[in-house]
């Protein structure tokens, strides 16, 4: 007969989705990992997500492991809400030896919900003779927080004629962005800022955009 003696614990490295992964659509995610057992290989592996307070959120085990090789779990994550959670795989041999990655978990960040934009200055319906103007806005994101915004400046026909990105955002209070327009000429425009979370979810005030005149013609 034969017997193997082993009381070593397999190792495990978690490939995917990153460490600090920031997920718009989580209805269900493919978690990948690495574990390995030199000795009685890889009998099965367990997902666990759990949220910043330290509640499981998920729990689904895998007793099909590639040992040595990736390996995944199809986690169905649709019910849970948005917030911060971690993640991490324990996996056990076939001697009952069981370990995690010796790092312990990656963060995950789940977030379906878009920003919310307030555009600030220059008020709407405002009438200046400068083409070097800074547009002032709020954004805020409470879940992953703002990571870029947009401004779009376009005239009364609805062609664009500036744009210029911002991705120096003050979540949650006033940011800006200086826009120098000095090859347009007078008339009538609208502007309006497009915010953008860590997740990609991206939103325009919802009340659209605001009117603006530069006039510096006698």
């Amino acid at each position: 007969f034969n017997i193997t003696l082993d009381n070593s614990t397999p190792t495990v490295g978690l490939i995917s989705p990153v460490n600090n992964s920031n997920l718009s659509s989580y209805a269900s995610i493919s978690f990948t990992y690495q574990a390995n057992d030199s000795l009685t290989n890889t009998s099965n592996a367990t997902l666990y997500i759990q949220s910043l307070g330290g509640n499981l959120a998920l729990v689904t085990t895998n007793t099909t492991v590639l040992n040595g090789s990736t390996s995944t779990i199809l986690g169905s994550t649709a019910n849970l809400s948005n917030g911060r959670y971690n993640w991490s795989v324990g996996v056990c041999d076939y001697a009952n030896n069981c370990a995690n990655q010796s790092t312990g978990y990656f963060n995950l960040t789940l977030d379906n919900a878009t920003p919310t934009v307030n555009l600030l200055s220059p008020a709407n319906t405002t009438n200046t003779t400068n083409f070097t103007i800074t547009f002032q806005y709020q954004a805020n994101d409470s879940v992953s927080g703002t990571a870029n915004a947009t401004l779009y400046v376009w005239n009364y026909t609805g062609s664009f004629v500036f744009l210029a990105t911002n991705t120096t955002v003050l979540n949650g209070s006033t940011s800006s962005i200086l826009a120098a327009m000095t090859n347009l000429s007078s008339g009538r425009f609208n502007w309006s800022i497009q915010a953008c979370d860590y997740a990609n979810n991206c939103a325009n005030q919802s009340g659209g955009y605001f009117n603006l005149t530069i006039d510096n013609s006698t």
